[in-house]
């Protein structure tokens, strides 16, 4: 058997810049690969080796197009290798085919101006030698530019591109409009033109409303909302409800605060949906001055970060043993460690002394601090408060707190001292205080002032040792909802 092989150039498509390589060969030894390079550089920069594909008729073919070679117009060569299973090969020249520069060419026109909705189209035809890849279409009435939107024009089955311009998305802007048209190619090239101004005027449109989704920051899961407004009898509030769980569990009504003739803004935190990634949906809804209510859907973000765990380094661990010797004054030791984490420095010994007793404060402690005569319960969260403003009022009450807004708080960088139990426990009062310092995976670490050193682990101090967990700790939800009966304060 002779080695054969012939090739011919089909379908040449100057407009689009392709064309068709088909092969006919055979080898001695059976045909192992047909590779076909092609390229139009003269240092054949933009070469590209093409594996031809086997047809059903035995036959091979490749699809060239100038989008694998750098979008090149011009003059391309094309040869043909074919490789035997032996290793041996057999190569041709083809032949050179002419792919033209295309002229660029691009118009476009406005129709359809309804001066009742305040729309109108932007219809556009173009081309570009290395095919269009997308056409940006820039409107605008303000001087400065500030109610800009670019549209990306979309392919119609004709070929041309559309644009549908509503005055919504341009803060409710009436008056004279600018409309530029940018084509730009594969190549990186572009073509620009500027079309003939266009009155803009809504006779029908009484209430609308439209907004947008900006300042997306990944690192805080924050996110601003603004909100454009129409209304002949005035707008009495705007809304944005936002929410991230499925079922709306997390549902929360921002109120927009208004930032000029007819905007308005709300900022938007995972803070406010216990601190969860993932999408969050938009909506928002206007009330206009006659207490009628307009909604659109705004959209969603896709928060991608971990914002459920924080370990506050900030909170030190405080004995209440050491350096001053208060067994019976967890209180105080709790109570210096929120207030040390804002940097403002709590006297143990000065605060063990003066901490409100009861009967003087009905809200005080039943109980000597140092030899514990007397002892019959732990000063409530309100008497702590008011003890804690001797050094800042950034101390508040968050009794009656769920689990849930526990976390979220602590999230929120803010230590929380709860009362529970001690290792010493004998019975089911919460005559302890102790302060969660961190959160993840559904669990709290916990700092616990019934010990002499913060290396000291669980057991070490107490007779219960449930709940001897040692100085420093975690401690399941699970484990958490066991000691805690809603009494509990924090720190700004």
């Amino acid at each position: 058997m002779h080695s054969k092989l012939e090739a011919e150039i089909k379908n040449v498509n100057q407009a689009k810049g392709s064309y068709d390589v088909v092969i006919k060969g055979q080898i001695d030894s059976g045909i192992k690969e047909i590779l076909v390079p092609i390229w139009s550089a003269k240092d054949q920069n933009d070469i590209k080796w093409y594996k031809a594909s086997k047809q059903a008729d035995g036959s091979y073919v490749v699809h060239m197009n100038i989008a694998n070679h750098k979008y090149n117009r011009g003059t391309y060569t094309t040869h043909v290798y074919m490789y035997g299973n032996n290793g041996k090969q057999h190569g041709m020249v083809v032949d050179t085919t002419n792919l033209p520069d295309i002229v660029t060419k691009l118009e476009a026109t406005i129709i359809n101006n309804n001066l009742d909705k305040g729309t109108y189209d932007v219809v556009i035809k173009g081309q570009i030698d290395s095919g269009i890849k997308e056409i940006l279409v820039p409107i605008w009435s303000a001087k400065d530019q500030s109610d800009i939107k670019w549209y990306k024009a979309a392919r119609q089955s004709d070929g041309s591109y559309i644009v549908h311009m509503n005055f919504s998305n341009h803060k409710f802007s009436t008056g004279t409009f600018n409309t530029h048209v940018y084509m730009y190619g594969n190549s990186g090239k572009q073509r620009g033109i500027v079309l003939p101004l266009t009155k803009v005027s809504v006779n029908s449109v009484t209430d609308a409303l439209s907004a947008e989704i900006i300042n997306i920051n990944q690192n805080k899961g924050t996110f601003d909302v603004v909100v454009y407004t129409k209304s002949n009898s005035g707008v009495k509030n705007v809304r944005i409800p936002v929410w991230h769980n499925s079922n709306q569990s997390d549902l929360v009504w921002y109120s927009a605060t208004r930032g000029g003739a007819n905007k308005y803004k709300a900022s938007i935190s995972v803070k406010n949906h216990h601190f969860n990634n993932g999408k969050y949906s938009v909506h928002s809804y206007m009330t206009n001055n006659q207490n009628k209510d307009f909604g659109i859907i705004v959209g969603n973000v896709n928060f991608v970060g971990t914002y459920n765990r924080i370990e506050m380094t900030n909170v030190p661990w405080i004995s209440q043993y050491k350096p001053v010797f208060a067994p019976w004054g967890c209180a105080s030791a709790a109570m210096a460690m929120l207030i040390e984490s804002r940097g403002i420095h709590v006297d143990l010994k000065y605060a063990q002394d003066t901490l409100p007793m009861y009967p003087a404060n009905k809200d005080g402690q039943l109980g000597n601090v140092y030899t514990g005569a007397g002892f019959g319960f732990v000063i409530k969260p309100s008497g702590l408060v008011r003890h804690a403003h001797k050094w800042t009022n950034a101390v508040y009450n968050i009794s009656g707190s769920s689990t849930q807004q526990i976390i979220d708080t602590v999230l929120n960088g803010q230590p929380v001292l709860y009362y529970g139990f001690s290792g010493y426990q004998v019975d089911n009062v919460r005559n302890h205080c102790k302060v969660i310092v961190g959160y993840k995976d559904g669990k709290f670490k916990v700092h616990d002032p019934l010990y002499m050193r913060a290396s000291d682990g669980p057991g070490s101090r107490g007779t219960n040792k449930t709940y001897s967990r040692g100085a420093i700790h975690w401690i399941t939800i699970a484990q958490f909802n066991q000691e805690y009966e809603g009494n509990a304060i924090t720190i700004k």
